[in-house]
């Protein structure tokens, strides 16, 4: 009799311990997921400082790798060779696996950065023309 008692004992002892890990392990991860976006959200937070800095040099970096070197390709085959270098330079950078869209993006705002500067440049030299004439003219 008692040889059964204590093996009905020991089974019900068991059931409770599996019964308690299975509870813990349900309210766990349902912590994980409630807090998952937050984590998710402080992490961007914490880290987007200073690597968006460095995206942003990495991208102007691969744009005018890509312009000095690939002269004679066109604008498709150039943003494929930025994109090509800004993937190799991810990991001397340390920076974690980005998105195509995130370094598309990167590359691209080089570019446009680029293309207003010598639109600026061009301004600016009209403008030095046009004063030189002026003052030539008076």
């Amino acid at each position: 009799m008692q040889e059964i008692f204590s093996q009905s004992f020991s089974q019900l002892i068991s059931i409770l311990v599996y019964l308690t890990a299975l509870t813990l392990f349900s309210y766990v991860g349902v912590q994980i997921k409630k807090y998952q976006p937050v984590v998710a959200a402080w992490l961007d937070a914490s880290t987007t400082a200073a690597q968006k800095k460095l995206i942003k040099e990495l991208g102007h970096e691969a744009f005018v790798y890509a312009e000095t070197v690939f002269k004679d390709k066109n604008g498709a085959d150039k943003l494929h060779e930025a994109l090509a270098f800004f993937q190799k330079s991810m990991s001397k950078y340390n920076l974690p696996g980005l998105s195509y869209e995130n370094i598309r993006n990167a590359v691209e705002q080089a570019w446009l950065a680029d293309k207003s500067m010598r639109s600026f440049d061009v301004q600016m030299d009209a403008g030095d023309v046009t004063d030189e004439v002026e003052s030539q003219t008076s």
